[in-house]
C-alpha cells in the first residue's frame, strides 16, 4: 500500500484515511517515527490507542542491577512498557527511556519516586 503526500511549510504530511485503518493509527494517538539513513525512508509505526498516556521515564543505570531493579519496579505497578531504548555513557553505564502505558502522569511520579528511593537517578520527559 503506497500515496503520495506533499509535506506542509511546517514539515507536516496527511497520512491518508485508507493507510491509517490498515494499521490501526487513530487520532490522538501515538507512533514511533523512525528514519532509515541507509535508503533515506522515514518508517511510522503506531504504539498506542486513542485516550492512552505514554510516558517517557529516564533512567541512569550504573550495572544490570539497576536495570533489573527499574524493570521490577515498572511491572510491579502493572504498566506496560512500550518502548525502551538504552545507550551506553562514557564507560560510566547506561541511560534509558523507557516509554510506558499509563493511566495518568501521577503513576509515573510515584514510579518515579520509588525508583529515586531505591537509588536510580530519574527522568520524567
Amino acid at each position: 500500500m503506497r500515496a503520495i503526500v506533499k509535506v506542509d511549510p511546517k514539515g507536516r504530511i496527511t497520512i491518508p484515511l485508507y493507510i491509517r485503518e490498515a494499521v490501526g493509527l487513530e487520532p490522538f494517538s501515538y507512533a514511533e517515527v523512525e528514519v532509515s539513513e541507509d535508503n533515506k525512508s522515514i518508517i511510522i509505526k503506531p504504539i498506542s490507542k486513542s485516550g492512552e498516556v505514554l510516558v517517557d521515564i529516564k533512567v541512569t543505570l550504573n550495572n544490570i542491577d539497576d536495570f533489573t531493579r527499574v524493570l521490577k519496579t515498572i511491572l510491579a505497578e502493572g504498566v506496560e512498557v512500550r518502548l525502551l531504548k538504552c545507550r551506553s555513557v562514557d564507560d560510566k553505564g547506561y541511560s534509558c527511556i523507557f516509554t510506558l502505558t499509563l493511566l495518568d502522569r501521577v503513576l509515573a511520579e510515584h514510579i518515579g519516586r520509588k525508583l529515586k528511593d531505591s537509588g536510580i537517578k530519574v527522568e520524567i520527559l
